[in-house]
């Protein structure tokens, strides 16, 4: 091993030019050999105690200078190295525009990223807290902030809308908002939640919710305003309009009770309860009108300013009717077994015709001709239908129907909606038309003027299996015929038996519910039908087999 460095230079491998190219090699190897060990002893015996005072101070010095670097290439990228005994900070660059920074110090973290495009992205992290910040060059901006107490959050953009949310331990907060002036709001905390939306026009919603009860109310500009109260005991909604128009409503387990009112005091009440019920309707003209219900009665009232009242009283046993106006007043009075009319005068105009009602008479009534038994009228409503009618809206027509099938003129019922849809008894068939699309039953057979659609949609399907491979035994079974119907015309039909398909079914190890084309119900007459339909898939699918077989023996002898 070498004892020094000088001795490691003097001793270089030099050649005179004979050496052989083995022994040019096996001295290149000594000599490299001999550099490791030296090596490794310098090494291994390394210390301040064998090394240059001066030379150790001025490596302590390299060691605190700051260090700045850069690195570049001939495609425009720079990075960029700045440490100091204070911060650290980078910065990577692209000839497109693109650059991102770091700055780290004992503080703090906060590092950027930008591109050409004018997106930025920075992040900001001290030990309060930690905060970052998204934008666009079109305007958009997405900023976090989030510390140990609290976290709040704002996205915005070029249009004017913007969203923030705002957690503490204590609650939950959030806004939003756009460039017209929309705001909506909500407030959640452990006890209550609450949320408002505004318009630009002044129309504002808010909801007030707590573990006892809820609270609502929503207004316009015009003052237009609805409030709901609800709590476990009761309910209260109020609804009012700038002309002064309120209604309001209070309901509790025992009650409800409902109020309306106009800026002219006209008003309109109603309150229930278990045992009654009674409303009253009054106007600033002083009229007033009242009804009272019970289980066992029923009174209502009209009153005007002038005096004038009329009312109505009824019990299980009696009814009473009575009219008065100052000094004159009449009363009907109605019981089982007799009937009390008192009123200063009593007119009756027309015919009218009276029989002992214990015996059978008539009772005729001139004007009109409506005779004891029977109503006898050309029309109702329409001539030579009935006109059906609800509330004072036609629903339909209920008469007769004329048609003509080509030969001859047919006659029979008609019931039709108002909308012209129709079905139609003859003495030649049944007709149910609507729009363009009829269906006819007669004497021999069924007739649509448009295909019967099933409804065939994979949302109302389950259980959905393409593999059919084991009807394949049960349709080579089946008994394809032709036939007469008994007691119909002399014409051949092809199709099956359904006693023939019943046994397919078994011969393929199939049951009744495998096959729905096949009908057997006992409580009709016949027993058995058949679907004809539910074959279409099942010919599909064994014609598709056919042609699969028929393809591959091509294919084999081609």
């Amino acid at each position: 091993m070498a004892s020094n460095w000088l001795y490691i230079d003097t001793n270089f491998p030099t050649f005179t030019g004979e050496e052989s190219t083995e022994e040019k090699v096996t001295t290149i190897q000594n000599y490299m050999f001999m550099l490791v060990e030296q090596l490794r002893y310098t090494l291994h015996n390394l210390d301040l105690s064998n090394m240059n005072e001066t030379a150790v101070n001025e490596f302590k010095d390299a060691l605190t200078d700051p260090i700045y670097a850069s690195i570049a290439d001939t495609n425009g990228n720079l990075a960029q190295l700045a440490v100091t005994a204070t911060e650290i900070a980078t910065r990577v660059s692209n000839a497109e525009g693109d650059i991102s920074t770091l700055q780290q110090t004992a503080a703090g973290i906060s590092a950027t990223v930008t591109n050409q495009a004018g997106q930025i992205a920075q992040l900001q992290i001290t030990a309060q807290g930690l905060t970052s910040r998204v934008s666009t060059a079109e305007g958009n901006i997405s900023t976090l902030q989030q510390t140990a107490t609290s976290i709040s959050a704002t996205v915005s953009n070029q249009g004017g809308q913007i969203a923030a949310l705002q957690v503490t331990a204590n609650g939950i907060a959030t806004r939003v908002s756009n460039a017209e002036g929309n705001i909506s709001t909500l407030q959640q905390t452990a006890s209550s939640m609450s949320s408002t939306i505004s318009t630009q026009a002044g129309q504002i919603s808010s909801l007030q919710q707590t573990a006892n009860s809820i609270s609502s109310t929503v207004s316009n500009q015009g003052t237009a305003i609805s409030s709901l109260q609800q709590t476990a005991n009761s309910l209260s909604s109020t609804v009012s309009a700038q002309g002064g128009k309120i209604s309001t409503l209070q309901q509790t387990a025992n009650s409800l009770s409902t109020t309306v009112s106009s800026q002219g005091t006209a008003i309109s009440s109603l309150q229930q309860t278990a045992n009654s019920i009674s409303s009253t309707v009054s106007t600033h003209t002083g009229q007033i009108s009242s009804l009272q219900q019970t289980a066992s009665s029923l009174s209502s009232r009209i009153t005007n300013n002038a005096g004038a009242i009329s009312s109505l009283s009824q019990y299980v046993d009696s009814l009473t009717l009575s009219v008065s106006n100052g000094d004159s007043s009449s009363t009907i009075q109605l019981k089982a077994g007799s009937t009390v009319i008192s009123s200063k005068s009593i007119y009756f105009s027309g015919m009218v015709t009276y029989s002992d009602l214990s015996n059978e008479g008539w009772t005729t009534i001139n004007g009109g001709n409506i005779t004891t038994g029977t109503i006898k009228a050309n029309n109702v409503g329409v001539s030579n239908r009935f006109s059906l009618y609800s509330g004072g809206t036609l629903y339909g027509y209920m008469g007769c129907g004329y048609g003509y099938d080509g030969q001859n003129y047919t006659y029979g019922a008609m019931l039709s909606s108002a909308y012209g849809y129709y079905v139609l008894a003859t003495n030649a068939g049944v007709r149910m038309t609507a729009g363009s699309s009829s269906i006819y039953v007669i004497p021999n057979g069924c007739r649509s003027t448009k295909e019967i659609t099933v409804d065939s949609d994979r949302r109302v399907k389950e259980d959905i299996d393409y593999d059919m491979t084991r009807y394949e035994a049960f349709f080579l079974n089946l008994r394809p015929c032709v036939y007469h119907r008994k007691g119909m015309e002399r014409r051949l039909h092809t199709g099956f038996i359904a006693q023939d398909v019943e046994a397919a079914l078994a011969v393929a190890s199939l049951q009744y519910e495998d096959f729905a084309a096949l009908v057997k119900d006992p409580h009709t007459n016949p027993e058995y039908g058949i679907a004809y339909g539910e074959f279409a898939a099942l010919n599909t699918y064994m014609i598709q087999r056919l042609m699969q077989r028929v393809e591959a023996l091509e294919r084999r002898t081609a």
